[in-house]
């Protein structure tokens, strides 16, 4: 991913970091939400719904029932904190998607998975709190490449998940215990990308399969157009580019696939209004959207043509 996307819609934490309270603080995210009453021009309340309101600069972030309960920011992954503390993982990164509609927290794994090729992929959990009633807290798996920091969140199918949804009930005992079921899920995750990624690295993927692999990705496109031959030509400069890093990738599944997510993550677009809107709509699309849907499509193409 883009280190620029990073830096506008989230921030590094220390390492010294040991709260996600303290996260929170860290990354600007200390603001409450609070619920508000709807009313209609004539001064006509709304029944039944609330605003939810950003405390700090008023900003309504979405329309919810009123029954609908909240979880402030200081307080929403505070079940991780054992986790932190007991040396399992590092609280690593904190942002937000629009304006707040959506606060993630990034939180790695003490240690990474190292390819032949020296190739360093770091293991994250992403964990993300919806303040407009889409959705409660999420956990999701997203291995992280170290050097072209792009991400490479896929799932295996129904054989091993690659997430898990918490609703906004329950004590916060009961958050810690589904948390102690994410971290097995996600040593059950992977595991098996860890051995995955190497049939791709250790793949023969010569010409004949990438113009499969490619036309595959691809097929909801029209392949003829100058605009999917231009994303060919870039997605081939990748490739490239990943030869020249990692000289015993050439011809493989890896190098080939990491070119499609290298274009995902640097070159493909999102629409909106203004570059903050696009960049913050690119963000979501790949944390949850069709960019991720495409990087999963690229990933079992390959993982039907090596059979994995």
């Amino acid at each position: 991913m883009s280190r620029k996307i990073w830096y506008e819609f989230g921030k590094m934490l220390p390492k010294s970091t040991k709260t996600a309270k303290n996260a929170m603080q860290k990354t600007d995210l200390s603001w409450f939400v609070e619920h508000k009453k709807i009313q209609v021009v004539d001064g006509l309340e709304v029944p039944g719904k609330v605003a939810v309101v950003r405390s700090d600069n008023g900003i309504v972030l979405g329309i919810v029932n009123s029954t609908y309960k909240s979880i402030q920011n200081t307080n929403v992954f505070s079940f991780l904190d054992n986790f932190v503390q007991t040396g399992n993982a590092t609280y690593h990164a904190a942002g937000i998607i629009g304006n707040g509609e959506k606060i993630w927290l990034l939180l790695k794994m003490n240690d990474d998975i190292t390819l032949p090729s020296s190739d360093v992929v770091q293991k994250f959990i992403l964990f993300s709190n919806a303040h407009d009633g889409r959705g409660g807290i999420g956990a999701y798996f997203i291995p992280l490449r170290q050097k072209s920091q792009t991400l490479l969140n896929i799932a295996f199918g129904k054989r091993v998940k690659q997430g898990i949804q918490m609703r906004h009930v329950g004590k916060v005992e009961q958050r810690i215990h589904e948390a102690r079921k994410i971290f097995n899920l996600a040593n059950d995750f992977y595991k098996f990308f860890d051995s995955s990624i190497l049939k791709f690295y250790r793949s023969d993927f010569k010409q004949r399969k990438v113009d499969l692999f490619l036309s595959t990705c691809f097929e909801n496109y029209s392949l003829d157009s100058t605009r999917t031959q231009n994303t060919l030509k870039k997605i081939r400069v990748f490739y490239e580019k990943e030869i020249e890093i990692y000289p015993s990738s050439e011809n493989s599944a890896w190098a080939w696939f990491n070119a499609v997510v290298d274009f995902i993550d640097y070159e493909r677009l999102s629409k909106g209004k203004d570059s903050f809107e696009r960049r913050s709509n690119h963000l979501e699309s790949l944390f949850w959207g069709s960019a991720l849907l495409l990087k999963q499509k690229a990933w079992d193409s390959i993982s039907s043509l090596i059979k994995l």
